[in-house]
């Protein structure tokens, strides 16, 4: 069994973050999970231009040599803080963020955490439940049935389309070009999504929703299928052409 945790510390200044600040916070995890060490450590930072990132990371690496953190991770660090944190000597083993097929990763991003070995971990992979079976050939009438995590998620398909205007069709005609991949090799729109996502350079896995409203989209044969499945290279153009972003 691992452990993974999440930190997400309120400092405004670089001396707010101390060892104590970071130890006490590592510890509490600790504690609720009942183990000795964490496996992996996330750093959330919702202020770039806040340099004291930097300093966390320092803390974290200090917990890492007393042995409470096996390995530090950040979460939606994009390519230039990520870039400035390696430069300062952070071992960073993985980058958590929010992508699925609509919006992966820039170029720049995939490009530093693969030549860095920074595993990319997706979340958000199937928005939702909107990029599934479920949602093909529905009219945009059905938007007042969209469960709550669709509701959050569906501001993405709105700036992938371009606006507000005309993003049910375009939607649709994401989910019909997906399904015909997915028909292909006998799968499902969720898989093909998922498989998508995989296929991109640096990222190491893929973080699926698993409540009630979620998992209803897809079943655990597909999250298998997806693993083992492969794309050969015209599916994943077409898949390319399909999603890249409306004007």
């Amino acid at each position: 069994m691992s452990f993974a945790s999440t930190w997400a510390p309120n400092a405004q200044r670089p001396r707010d973050i101390t060892f104590r600040l970071t130890e006490d916070a590592v510890d509490a995890s600790l504690l609720r999970m009942g183990a000795d060490e964490i496996d992996l450590l996330q750093l959330s930072w919702n202020d770039f231009e806040n340099p004291a990132f930097n300093d966390a990371l320092y803390q974290l690496c200090e917990l890492q040599r007393a042995g409470k953190v096996r390995h530090i991770g950040v979460i939606d660090f994009e390519e230039a803080p990520l870039k400035e944190a390696i430069g300062n000597g952070f071992q960073v083993t993985s980058n958590n963020m929010k992508c699925s097929m609509i919006n992966l990763p820039s170029q720049g991003l995939l490009d530093l955490c693969e030549a860095q070995n920074v595993q990319l971990i997706a979340r958000a992979v199937l928005l939702g439940g909107l990029l599934s079976d479920r949602w093909l050939l529905k009219s945009d009438k059905m938007t007042a049935s969209l469960s709550a995590a669709e509701v959050r998620h569906f501001p993405s398909i709105t700036q992938w389309a371009g606006g507000t205007r005309g993003r049910w069709d375009q939607f649709q005609r994401l989910l019909k070009n997906t399904r015909e991949v997915s028909e292909k090799y006998s799968a499902t729109i969720a898989t093909v999504a998922i498989r998508r996502v995989l296929d991109s350079p640096a990222i190491g896995a893929a973080v699926i929703g698993s409540s009630l409203e979620e998992t209803s989209d897809y079943s655990p044969q597909d999250l298998v299928k997806a693993l083992e499945m492969s794309l050969d290279r015209d599916a994943l153009d077409y898949l390319d052409r399909a999603t890249a972003p409306r004007k």
